[in-house]
């Protein structure tokens, strides 16, 4: 978890806090697998955002008109639709990784937004446990046979 303090509030006497669920992530690319970055993990976001910095590194397909217009947060971002390969690495030990992922992603133009793992093709074959009172929060994949 990553918790903040929403200033706003804090400054009224009120503590509300932004509470995130983040994730360790490499890429593929064409030469293995990228250094690993954190991700938000966002249960209301229906489909993952990959900020361009991290994207162009990586192998990625794009998907017929692929060009997309979204709004984040009441601000608008531009890019485009298409799949790309992840995994998920241990926060505590990072020797333990997830088996591949592929996901499909909005593909931004810039790197104004932060790195986001949404519902479809995530949340959709993974379970997430989150449990904030004990800071406890892990994912689950279903059995893993390599080919």
């Amino acid at each position: 978890y990553r918790v903040q303090a929403n200033l706003s509030y804090f400054q009224r006497g009120v503590l509300v806090r932004y509470i995130r669920i983040l994730a360790n992530v490499s890429f593929e690319t064409r030469n293995g697998w990228t250094r690993t970055e954190q991700a938000i993990i966002d249960t209301g976001c229906p489909i993952s955002i990959i900020p361009r910095r991290i994207w162009e590194e990586v192998r990625y397909g794009l998907y017929p008109n692929a060009e997309v217009e979204i709004s984040l947060g009441g601000r608008p971002a531009v890019g485009r639709f298409g799949q790309v390969t992840l995994r998920i690495h241990d926060a505590e030990d990072g020797e333990r990784i997830s088996p591949p992922v592929a996901i499909k992603a909005d593909l931004l133009s810039d790197d104004t937004f932060p790195m986001i793992l949404g519902f479809e093709d995530f949340l959709t074959d993974v379970a997430l446990y989150s449990n904030f009172s004990t800071q406890e929060a892990y994912l689950a994949f279903p059995p893993f046979s390599p080919e």
